[in-house]
């Protein structure tokens, strides 16, 4: 088995695969990640399996640099192709399975993808986008399609069976320079824009979430946010995988089942946003609320409205953030300092200069005064590129 991974003391400088290859040779046999109920995949496993994929992605035609779309729900096979199209060189582009019609349509074709990786049931949501993605040339199905009408220039190939060999490819050099993922914005006041995430600014956010939340070998995180969001993607997964932990993957977010699935798993760990937690905050309180092994959750925000309540109520520290997809996360607050209720904490500024300036003048504007956000990295390579296409 060929591996072209580098040690770097710099964690700017490493990849996504560097990351992956580096901890399947410090914890082969440690568990990695197993979705609720299901059964752990080692490091070294996934790290197998994601060779495997990227063996069959490069036979489907898949070249470093090139775009490939994913379509799939919270997921092994998720997790493990992302990894497989980074290996490869080329830019993960997972999408919110929620799209359909000009919005799934506009993020295929604005990102240049001949190849997408779909959940069979979505098959249909694709087939329909054909007119509007001419340059998509490959569909790659997960699970079992049924027939999907005529794809005319457009080949259809199943995923185990392309996936079935032996991983044993020439991986190419890839840099920490390079774009790793695309992660498309909400699209609030107009079509979504694609935000070209190098590797250094990914592993940066998966590391400085490890640090900064102090993640280790024995912690076990509950993630169910989805993998089309950097606070699923980089920092639950990604972020435990730094820390040399477990991740245990639910296929979606529930009120009602969140504790429930935080005792069964045994996490220390979680993260989350503001209306979920609301949501969690307002079901019924029961003496058995504290009855659990969660240490942390990691919120943006942690809202202020419930924030003490909540952390009383469950026994459970707050570390509230700000962050954005372009940028990572320049704010964190302290586990070494009480909640403070409606901050974000302190700008981290090892690796960022941060300022509330006039929006007219870019002058930076005294204490208590409201002006626009601006971020600046210390180091290359550790925001975003740009926007694809702009």
């Amino acid at each position: 088995m060929t591996t072209t991974t580098r040690v770097d003391e710099r964690p700017h400088h490493r990849t996504v695969g560097d990351l992956l290859a580096e901890q399947a040779t410090r914890f082969p046999d440690r568990p990695f990640i197993q979705m609720v109920g299901g059964s752990p995949c080692t490091y070294a496993q996934a790290y197998a399996r994601a060779r495997q994929i990227a063996t069959g992605l490069g036979s489907a035609g898949l070249q470093s640099g090139q775009a490939a779309v994913l379509m799939l729900a919270n997921s092994l096979d998720h997790i493990f192709t992302s990894y497989a199209v980074n290996l490869l060189g080329g830019i993960e582009v997972s999408i919110n399975t929620g799209y359909r019609g000009a919005a799934l349509e506009h993020a295929i074709r604005h990102c240049g993808a001949k190849l997408i990786v779909v959940q069979a049931q979505f098959l249909p949501l694709v087939h329909t986008a054909l007119p509007a993605v001419p340059a998509l040339e490959t569909v790659v199905v997960v699970g079992t399609a049924m027939d999907g009408g005529d794809w005319g220039r457009v080949r259809l190939l199943e995923f185990d069976e392309l996936c079935r060999n032996d991983g044993d490819l020439e991986l190419p050099q890839v840099r920490h320079s390079d774009v790793a993922s695309i992660i498309y914005t909400s699209g609030t006041t107009g079509p979504a824009k694609g935000v070209l995430m190098p590797h250094a600014q990914v592993v940066l956010l998966a590391r400085r979430t490890a640090e900064k939340c102090r993640l280790g070998p024995d912690d076990v995180v509950y993630c169910y946010l989805p993998m089309f969001h950097m606070a699923g993607k980089f920092m639950s997964v990604l972020g435990t995988m730094s820390a040399g932990g477990k991740v245990v993957l639910d296929d979606r977010f529930s009120a009602d089942k969140w504790l429930e699935r935080i005792r069964d798993c045994g996490a220390t760990f979680t993260g989350g946003h503001g209306p979920m937690l609301e949501m969690i905050h307002a079901l019924p309180a029961t003496a058995d609320d504290r009855r659990h092994s969660l240490r942390t959750i990691c919120s943006a925000p942690f809202p202020k409205h419930i924030a003490r309540s909540f952390q009383e109520r469950f026994g459970v520290r707050g570390l509230e953030v700000w962050g954005m997809t372009e940028v990572g996360i320049p704010c964190w607050s302290s586990l070494d300092e009480p909640l403070h209720e409606g901050s974000c904490g302190r700008v981290d500024d090892e690796w960022f200069e941060f300022r509330i300036v006039d929006p007219e003048t870019d002058e930076p504007l005294p204490p208590g005064e409201t002006g626009e956000f601006v971020v600046r990295a210390r180091r290359p390579f550790t925001l975003m590129q740009g926007y694809i296409g702009m």
